[in-house]
């Protein structure tokens, strides 16, 4: 029988409490904002640790992720208790399949201080700190002149319906935090896609994908990737060009 995201990550939860140095479970992302889809959302997680993770630590947690159920997308960042106020610190952090180290994205950030909700442990809002509506902004502007500006150099990535979907959520979210500084959900950032000149059939392929529904398949996947691609590079060069942004680098 398929799990329930929220029976997931319980279970996930009931084994990281077995271990006896993990302190909080923070759920963040699309759960913790209402906007999950099952089977197209990750479930995105933080464990507040006692401390950085040892090597023992970190295979303890690696056969706990393989017990996890394989198609949830669950992910998990490792944060140490005395490093919330550090956003350019890399974390141990558990991502398809496998751990890396990397920051936890301002935007990443943003969602745990205002919808993030403690599965055991302290609450997310009490220990996160907030972001005002230009600290949103600089965050989406960090992702579009940082990860973004790397993937629009290898345009084949858009031939995939997952980045090319991505593409288009991810920057109709940011070209509202640069405008407003609001946070929204992907759902809501493609209800509004009409303000960054989204063709309005690749906005129902993407929503249709996110609904778990059958689209057109791939007779129009080369124009929707191209058409996602050119959004992407528009967006890059609005951050780009944002004073708030210049001025803070």
């Amino acid at each position: 029988m398929t799990q329930s995201p929220n029976e997931i990550v319980a279970g996930f939860a009931r084994q990281l409490t077995g271990l006896g140095w993990v302190r909080a479970l923070h759920v963040g992302g699309s759960l913790a904002t209402g906007d999950h889809h099952d089977g197209v959302s990750d479930l995105d997680l933080v464990a507040v640790t006692a401390d950085v993770l040892s090597r023992e630590q970190r295979a303890a947690v690696t056969a706990i992720h393989h017990a996890v159920e394989p198609t949830s997308k669950l992910g998990c960042t490792y944060v140490p208790a005395d490093l919330f106020d550090r956003p350019g610190q890399e974390h141990d952090t558990w991502t398809h399949g496998q751990f890396i180290r990397r920051r936890l994205s301002g935007i990443a950030r943003a969602e745990l201080a205002q919808h993030g909700y403690a599965v055991f442990g302290v609450q997310p809002a009490d220990v996160w700190p907030s972001m005002s509506a230009d600290d949103i902004a600089r965050a989406a502007g960090e992702e579009l002149t940082g990860y973004w500006s790397w993937a629009v150099r290898r345009p084949w990535l858009w031939l995939g319906a997952d980045h090319l979907d991505l593409a288009v959520t991810t920057m109709l979210r940011a070209d509202r935090a640069l405008a407003t500084g609001e946070l929204i959900t992907k759902s809501a950032a493609l209800e509004d896609s009409s303000r960054c000149d989204v063709p309005t059939a690749l906005a129902a392929a993407v929503r249709a994908r996110r609904a778990g529904r059958t689209t057109h398949g791939c007779a129009r996947r080369p124009l929707d990737a191209l058409a996602s691609w050119r959004l992407t590079l528009d967006m890059i060069r609005k951050a780009r060009a944002d004073p708030r942004l210049t001025s803070h680098a």
